[in-house]
């Protein structure tokens, strides 16, 4: 492999930290930069921590004495490249690099600084004994003939005899547990969690303690930062703490906040909208810490697991913001990766409200028409099962009688029922000059129309009717897509 500094990089290395010696970890400001390649710039100090390890696989030789010697510069290039690669890996940015400092006889001993930045805090000499052991327990693949012995890790007099207990941040949001930061007493639910976390991580980790570094109230909500004290000779498997914590959601705990050394659960998460009718907003209701919200934030999680809890079921539900319009309720469904499609979420929740608009097995009553699940909406044509009866009765009556009236009034007219304009009348009027009567017609325009011509019409008049049947299922597909509700605002519109 090609050792990713040059060697000219390598020698400035040995040039600025020449005078480093096996003390503790301090500050390196005897700085000489009289090179005349042009380097990028250097902090004013740097963070020295000195190790050491035992390299098994390969013999001594005089010639690892010899810093000029092709066997020295091989094996010192060797173990450089793997080490910038393990602390690389761990620390990122803070970390600056590495310096061979020499091998010595016992097998082969190699002694080398790790540079850190000076502007961030350093890591512990435990905390870089444990990231070398444990790629030296990690590594399966011997890409040299020489490997790392993990007994033999020592920095900065740490070794795997005296390690401290690693420190793991951690971090969570207990939900309505807001009220929980101004008690002190020694049963508060805080303290009840703390020993929760104690009780779920202590079968899987060597924990030690458990300390609460800072508590929030966060509306309503508790935002808890902590540390985690684990004893281990390697770096503990955050995905691990995190399977086990997810037993937390028992507790009230939102699975998508818990992070542990910066690494969250495998978690996808869909935003879910429900407008609850039967249900006023209050200035309670509004309130994540009072009684009247976890209420009500509790039913309603649970009467949406229960109606999820076939095929790929929900880890939680989670009630994020309560609006008006009766009581819209903006959430996130939490599922492990992969999620169900949330068209399929969304046609679930639909089907489960039954007559009278009623939530499945609760007291909620709903209006399907605002259920949203992240991008899925409900489609505005399409009919929601356990539509009302009444309201097809009513639906189907209005139809006949649009269908009937325009025929029925039709018919009437060209029958003259209401009126003489269609038949021959003859009046008579009485002349007194002559002492005569007179026969007039009174509809002089009169034509009477024969059984041929009244034939003729039928075709008209029953494609009108057609023309009114289909107006009234337009009707009757438009009305269909509304809830009851929505039927009473429009026949009162």
């Amino acid at each position: 492999m090609d050792n990713p500094l040059h060697d000219k990089d390598l020698t400035l290395n040995i040039t600025l930290l020449a005078n480093t010696s096996d003390s503790p970890p301090r500050p390196n400001t005897e700085l000489n930069l009289a090179s005349s390649t042009p380097v990028p710039p250097v902090l004013s100090t740097i963070i020295v921590l000195p190790l050491q390890c035992r390299l098994t696989g390969i013999q001594y030789t005089p010639d690892l004495q010899n810093q000029s010697s092709p066997i020295y510069m091989a094996l010192a290039g060797e173990v450089q490249l793997t080490m910038n690669k393990i602390f690389s890996a761990k620390y990122a940015s803070n970390f600056l690099g590495t310096r061979i400092k020499d091998f010595l006889n016992g097998s082969v001993i190699a002694q080398l600084d790790v540079l850190f930045r000076n502007d961030v805090p350093p890591p512990s000499s435990s905390d870089v004994v444990r990231t070398v052991v444990t790629e030296a327990y990690r590594t399966t693949e011997d890409h040299y003939e020489w490997r790392i012995a993990p007994l033999s890790v020592e920095a900065n007099g740490r070794s795997l005899k005296n390690l401290d207990p690693e420190q793991v941040s951690i971090s969570f949001l207990a939900l309505g547990m807001g009220f929980a930061v101004s008690l002190n007493n020694s049963d508060s639910p805080l303290e009840r969690l703390q020993t929760e976390v104690l009780r779920i991580l202590r079968p899987v980790i060597s924990l030690k303690k458990f300390l609460l570094v800072e508590v929030r109230n966060l509306r309503g909500d508790l935002s808890i930062n902590g540390d985690l004290y684990i004893n281990t000779h390697t770096h503990v498997d955050s995905l691990q703490i995190l399977q086990a914590l997810r037993s937390l959601v028992n507790h009230s705990v939102d699975l998508s906040s818990i992070v542990v050394a910066g690494v969250r659960l495998d978690l996808q998460i869909y935003p879910l909208r429900i407008r609850i009718l039967n249900r006023a907003l209050t200035a309670q209701l509004m309130d994540h810490s009072t009684m009247v919200f976890q209420q009500f934030a509790k039913e309603l999680g649970a009467t949406v697991l229960d109606i999820l809890k076939k095929g790929v079921p929900p880890l939680q539900m989670v009630v994020r913001e309560l609006l008006s319009g009766s009581v819209l309720t903006l959430g996130e469904l939490i599922f492990q990766s992969p999620a169900p499609p949330s068209k399929e979420v969304l046609q679930t929740l639909i089907g489960s409200v039954g007559s009278g608009n009623v939530f499945g097995k609760s007291s909620f009553l709903v209006d399907p028409t605002y259920f949203v699940v992240a991008d899925a909406k409900p489609d505005v044509n399409a009919e929601y099962p356990h539509f009302p009866g009444f309201a097809v009765a009513i639906i189907v009556m209005c139809g006949l009688v649009i269908i009937a009236v325009p025929v029925i009034i039709f018919l009437f007219l060209k029958t003259n029922v209401f009126g003489h304009h269609g038949k021959a009348i003859i009046q008579r009027r009485r002349d007194p000059e002559r002492g005569q009567y007179n026969l007039e017609m009174a509809n002089r325009g009169y034509h009477a129309t024969t059984e041929t011509e009244m034939v003729a019409e039928m075709p008209a008049i029953a494609h009108k009717a057609l023309l009114n049947v289909d107006r009234a299922w337009e009707a009757w597909g438009s009305l269909a897509c509304y809830s009851r509700q929505d039927l009473r605002h429009r026949t009162r519109t």
